[in-house]
């Protein structure tokens, strides 16, 4: 829940008719990746997906602890966000059906919202197209203490 204006989240909270659409990405390690970089760059958003960075100035180091941290902080967040809007329609999406099989993403969201199907895209194109040894400094150290920890499903495409 992005929005800082309470106003707007108080009237969506009591109108229970507003169906809520949840993005959500179950690679929590791939957002917190995508985070970094673009708070390193300055740049979140992409409509070209053309390489305007340099893969070698994206490079960081990532702390294991870090990675435990905003692990959490998300999973709170999905679960404040599913419990908020209990008492409304809700569907939740994730961020890699929609990256990896838009079309069929679409209907589903469309037909959730009592729509008729009309094919749709997108000006927007994924900013960090690298692999994730390719951005992270400490990559082998930190796939060993993930996995240990029980997150190996992160390292996973």
């Amino acid at each position: 829940m992005d929005c800082d204006d309470k106003r707007v989240w108080d009237w969506i909270l009591r109108d229970d008719k507003i169906k809520i659409i949840h993005l959500i990405r179950k690679n929590r390690l791939k957002t917190l990746i995508s985070k970094v970089i673009a708070e390193k760059t300055g740049k979140w958003t992409s409509y070209d997906g053309k390489k305007n960075i340099e893969t070698k100035d994206k490079k960081f180091h990532l702390e294991p602890d870090k990675c435990f941290e905003v692990f959490e902080e998300i999973e709170s967040w999905e679960f404040q966000t599913r419990k908020t809007f209990r008492d409304h329609e809700v569907i939740e999406i994730t961020y890699e059906d929609l990256a990896n099989d838009r079309e069929v993403t679409m209907k589903e969201i469309f037909r959730f919202l009592s729509l008729n199907y009309i094919k749709v895209s997108t000006i927007m194109a994924k900013q960090n197209q690298e692999k994730m040894e390719n951005l992270l400094l400490n990559f082998e150290e930190l796939k060993v203490e993930l996995t240990k920890a029980g997150y190996s499903h992160f390292f996973r495409d």
